[in-house]
């Protein structure tokens, strides 16, 4: 069993929360803040196992943009399983 110091599962839970709250997640892709991913789940309906569609580059150019590319995605996810 994994243990999780105290401000560091504080540090996850409201983490959890705010990407529930975005509908994505974003952060340095392979742990490279010189690339930056963001990364949203496909609707369950019609797929076997949990995915996610994920895009990443340069962090000088997805940071500055993420609202903007969060709702591409949203848009594409609609157009592709419906609303």
């Amino acid at each position: 069993r994994a243990r999780i110091g105290e401000e560091d599962m504080r540090t996850l839970v409201e983490m959890a929360h705010r990407i529930r709250d975005e509908g994505y997640a974003d952060g340095p892709a392979a742990m490279d803040e010189r690339t930056w991913s963001l990364a949203m789940p496909l609707p369950a309906q019609g797929l076997r196992v949990p995915a996610v569609i994920g895009l990443a580059g340069p962090s000088g150019v997805l940071k500055p943009r993420l609202p903007e590319l969060a709702k591409l995605m949203r848009e594409a996810i609609a157009r592709w399983f419906g609303d």
